[in-house]
C-alpha cells in the first residue's frame, strides 16, 4: 500500500510539474509577462522624466517668485483711481482712507488714488473743499488741468468754473505749481498763506496771490453763494449750477452790471425775483428748463 501510494504522488507531482511548465509558455501567460513589462518601462520613463523636470520646474518658481517681487516694488500701480461725483444741486462729503474730508460741491467730481507714495486727487469738474489729515511722509496732491496743488496738512478749495482755476487757502499752507509751455517767462510755482487765493488760466499762467475773505469764497459749504462786487452774469453763472432750471438775461449787456449779496443755493425762483429788483426787468418766460429775465 505505501508504494502504491508513493507512486501516485510522484505521478501527480509530475503532472503539476508539466501543467506549469505549459502554462509558463502559454500566451495568456505572455500577454500578461508583456503587459506588466510595458508598466514598468513606463514607471522608468516617467521617473526619469520627473528627476530631469523637478529642478528646472523649482528653478522656474522661483524665478518667477522674484519676477513678482521686483514688480510689487518698483512697477507703478495698476490700481485704477475712484472717480466721486455729485449731481446738480447736490453736495456730498467723503472721508478718505487717511483721514483726510473732500467736500464735492455741486455738479463736481473728483479721482482718488491713495496707492502711491503720495496721495493723488484730480478734480475734474466744478470745485471741492479739501481739508487734509497730516502726514510729512505722504504729500497731498490735487491737480487741476495744468495746476497742482500740495499740501501736507491743511484746508483748501479748489474751482474749475466758468473755464478758471483757482485756489483758496483756509488754514495751513500749500504750494501752486502749474505745467505750461517751455520758454515762458510767466509765475510758474506761488506759496498760499490763509486768506489768500490765486487763479491759473487754461494756459497755465498764475496770478499773484490776493487776499480774499475765506468766509465768503467757501460760502458754497454751508449752502450760501455769496457776492462781492461780482458781475450778473458771473453770478447767474454761478447759481444755475444748482438746478436744471437755468436763469437766462434776455439783454447780455445787463450781465455786465456788478452785484453785491447772500443767497440761498438751489432757490431759483428767490435769485430770479431779486436779479428782477436789482436790474429792474421782469420774467418773460418760465418753464421747467428756463426763467428768462428782460423788459
Amino acid at each position: 500500500m505505501k508504494r502504491t501510494s508513493s507512486f501516485n504522488m510522484d505521478r501527480r507531482d509530475a503532472l503539476l510539474s508539466d501543467m506549469l511548465d505549459a502554462l509558463r509558455d502559454s500566451a495568456p501567460v505572455n500577454e500578461v509577462r508583456s503587459y506588466v513589462d510595458r508598466l514598468e518601462q513606463r514607471r522608468a520613463k516617467w521617473q526619469a522624466m520627473r528627476d530631469w523636470l523637478w529642478p528646472r520646474a523649482l528653478s522656474a518658481t522661483l524665478c518667477a517668485a522674484v519676477a513678482i517681487f521686483v514688480m510689487a516694488l518698483f512697477l507703478p500701480s495698476g490700481t485704477r483711481p475712484e472717480t466721486v461725483a455729485s449731481r446738480v444741486g447736490e453736495r456730498k462729503e467723503i472721508i478718505l482712507a487717511d483721514g483726510s474730508h473732500v467736500t464735492l460741491d455741486t455738479e463736481s467730481a473728483v479721482a482718488i488714488d491713495l496707492s502711491g507714495k503720495d496721495r493723488r486727487l484730480t478734480l475734474l469738474k466744478g470745485r471741492a473743499r479739501f481739508a487734509v489729515a497730516h502726514d510729512p511722509l505722504r504729500p497731498f496732491r490735487v491737480t487741476s488741468g495744468v495746476m497742482t496743488v500740495t499740501a501736507l496738512g491743511t484746508d483748501f478749495d479748489v474751482s474749475m468754473i466758468g473755464g478758471q482755476r483757482s485756489v483758496t487757502l483756509v488754514q495751513g499752507r500749500v504750494s501752486v505749481e502749474t505745467a505750461i509751455l517751455p520758454g515762458m517767462s510767466q509765475r510758474r510755482a506761488a506759496a498760499l498763506s490763509p486768506g489768500e487765493q490765486l487763479t491759473v488760466n487754461a494756459r497755465g499762467f498764475l496770478t499773484r496771490p490776493r487776499t480774499v475773505d475765506p468766509a465768503t469764497t467757501t460760502a458754497w459749504r454751508e449752502g450760501r453763494l455769496d457776492f462781492d462786487n461780482v458781475t450778473v452774469a458771473d453770478a447767474i453763472m454761478q447759481a444755475n449750477r444748482y438746478s436744471a432750471q437755468k436763469i437766462r438775461l434776455a439783454d447780455p449787456a445787463l450781465g455786465s452790471r456788478l452785484l453785491e449779496g447772500s443767497f440761498k443755493v438751489g432757490q431759483t425762483d428767490a435769485f430770479a425775483n431779486a436779479l428782477c429788483t436789482f436790474l429792474n426787468v421782469r420774467i418773460i418766460k418760465r418753464n421747467d428748463k428756463e426763467i428768462r429775465l428782460g423788459q
